[in-house]
């Protein structure tokens, strides 16, 4: 178990990570989580594009939710404007827990955990929405990003 991003950390267990040959999981696992921890705060700023700065720039970027699968930065952007930040109002505030992340093989991660909303004011209000979310991760010049997302 590696924690939380912006609650709590979970008591639920994770089982052991399998460690890809010749790739350090700790430093991987780091990486991306600081990779997302940058986009929570982004979020909880309400900047939307600073929260998908995390996301590839890749056209073949999926994500895959609840109305079907959206493909490349744009659809995902619009998506999630509708969703969450069309205007009205503040974002509800967004925080990452019961997370885990391996490696895949040198390049590649692969992240899950669960995603909650907060109503504004952050865990002193009510949950406005909570799931999981997988992703798959590419390093790319340095960055880890997301290539495929599937959150529900």
């Amino acid at each position: 178990m590696l924690g939380a991003i912006g609650c709590a950390p979970s008591s639920e267990q994770s089982p052991a990570p399998v460690a890809a040959v010749g790739v350090d999981s700790a430093t991987v696992a780091a990486e991306v989580i600081e990779v997302l921890q940058a986009s929570v705060d982004a979020w909880n700023r309400n900047d939307l594009a600073g929260f998908l700065g995390s996301y590839t720039d890749d056209p073949t970027l999926a994500f895959v939710g609840a109305t079907g699968v959206r493909r490349g930065k744009s659809e995902v952007e619009e998506s999630y404007r509708a969703s969450y930040f069309s205007g009205e109002g503040e974002a509800d505030d967004l925080a990452f827990d019961q997370f885990e992340v391996r490696p895949l093989g040198p390049g590649y991660a692969l992240a899950h955990g669960r995603w909650t909303l907060f109503e504004p004011g952050f865990e002193t209000q009510p949950v406005s929405g909570q799931g999981r979310f997988t992703l798959v991760l590419r390093l790319e010049g340095g960055q880890w990003r997301i290539m495929h997302d599937h959150s529900s």
